[in-house]
């Protein structure tokens, strides 16, 4: 019997032209984080509509974003282990339909403790897709393209937090926050046949599982159609080391502490004052008179100034060391925050909210696409994973303190001022996330 040709698993991905298959998954993921960052983001253009329906105070706004936001923050800790245990294609397409079932029940809800419930299901569901979509991208794409195409899909979630506040703002009057709901939740049901169907599993993650190594050829021949590699045998030289404990004490061997240390800190921080301003605008501008409607599109401008600003972030960090660009938005994404306030009813509102979510919103793709690119497979999950889990820290810790700071009597204007501070810590992260890398981020050189 004669002996099958052996290929380099690494190689032949790495070499390999994107070709069109590859093209179409990752398509088909930025569609996936487009979805959840049109559900993430939607609830707050909808919580004037909310407020409305069911009496709600300021303390139950703030209780409807922590639920989310904790449901965002277990999933994310426990998806990026699940991810390295079960996989990434099965957690995505599990996870997935979570999150569409759950925004149905949001729409279905008939008071508050059954809001609460479906956002934290939604949550969950989010936090979970996240860290294993962004985990399966990095593994499919060449280090020549990672950057770029993590960039691209990643601002997948900035595009559907825009297309919230312009859908908001166009059919809330239509079909009431109830539509808006069904819409985030019927879609992507209906797209998870065509995530089971056209993504393969990572071939670099099974090729580290003996148990499912005997599959790699199968998925190498549905990445690249026409190559006919069944009868192939793949040899992997990535770091095969498993278990949650293991990777976790990885992330702080050698270089990686600095890095992860850093990247800890500007998620959560970043995170902190993201969601608060998000969440919150729409609010603002509904206290100073603005109907929410317009107050929705006129919002959705923090998301767009967010959407430029990580295709910005994600060539400068291609050119520049971290510290001297994420450094510098950070300062001036803090100084945006007093900006905001001092702008609402003006006519600079629109400029002033577009630049804050520039210096604010906008690196948050970079920061998800140097924890995809820095870590090796073996522990990509749990790097991506920890990451997310500190972000949703930042998050939940943003949506629990505004309740509490307008119960005690702080004023909104005087809460967005204060993201001044999260912001300028996060710029002294950038600083120290530079003792872990050799000049700018190279989004190829964890891959291996």
């Amino acid at each position: 019997m004669s002996k099958l040709p052996t290929l380099d698993l690494v190689e032949v991905i790495e070499q390999s032209p994107l070709g069109f298959r590859r093209l179409v998954i990752f398509f088909l993921i930025f569609l996936f984080i487009t979805i959840e960052g049109f559900d993430t983001a939607a609830i707050g253009f909808l919580v004037p509509s909310m407020v409305k329906a069911f009496q709600l105070s300021s303390t139950e706004v703030s209780g409807l974003f922590a639920a989310g936001m904790g449901g965002l923050l277990l999933s994310s800790f426990v998806g990026g282990m699940l991810c390295d245990v079960y996989g990434r294609k099965r957690v995505s397409v599990i996870s997935v339909l979570i999150f569409g079932v759950a925004c149905i029940g949001v729409a279905l809800s008939k008071g508050y403790t059954e809001l609460m419930l479906w956002r934290f299901a939604t949550g969950a569901g989010i936090g979970a897709a996240l860290p294993a979509l962004s985990t399966l991208c990095a593994e499919l794409t060449p280090a020549r393209s990672r950057s770029t195409i993590l960039a691209i899909v990643f601002s997948g979630f900035l595009t559907g937090s825009v297309l919230a506040g312009l859908v908001t703002g166009a059919y809330l009057h239509q079909v009431g926050w109830e539509g808006i709901m069904l819409i985030g939740g019927v879609v992507p049901i209906a797209m998870i046949v065509l995530l089971a169907a056209w993504m393969p599993e990572s071939p670099r993650y099974m090729a580290l599982r003996p148990q499912r190594a005997a599959g790699v050829p199968a998925a190498m021949d549905r990445l690249f159609p026409g190559r006919e590699f069944t009868r192939t045998a793949f040899v992997s030289h990535e770091n095969p080391q498993a278990g949650p404990k293991a990777r976790v004490a990885e992330l702080f061997r050698g270089r990686f502490a600095a890095v992860t240390l850093a990247l800890w800190g500007m998620n959560f921080t970043v995170l902190l004052s993201f969601y608060t301003i998000a969440s919150w605008l729409p609010s603002l501008l509904n206290l100073g008179g603005i109907e929410p409607a317009q107050a929705s599109k006129l919002a959705s401008s923090f998301q767009i100034g967010a959407l430029i600003g990580s295709v910005s972030t994600a060539l400068a960090l291609r050119r520049l060391r971290p510290a001297v660009w994420l450094g510098t938005v950070f300062v001036l994404g803090g100084l945006t925050t007093w900006g905001l306030t001092a702008a609402v009813g003006t006519p600079w509102f629109v400029p002033v909210t577009l630049l804050s979510g520039f210096c604010v919103a906008g690196p948050v793709v970079g920061l998800q696409a140097v924890a995809a690119s820095v870590y090796p497979t073996y522990m990509r999950g749990a790097g991506v994973g920890w990451a997310a889990t500190l972000s949703r820290v930042g998050s939940l810790t943003g949506a629990s303190m505004v309740g509490i700071m307008i119960s005690g009597g702080l004023a909104m204007p005087d809460i967005f001022r204060l993201m001044l501070v999260p912001m300028l810590l996060a710029a002294a992260c950038a600083w120290f996330l530079q003792r872990g890398m050799s000049g700018p981020v190279n989004m190829g050189s964890g891959g291996h």
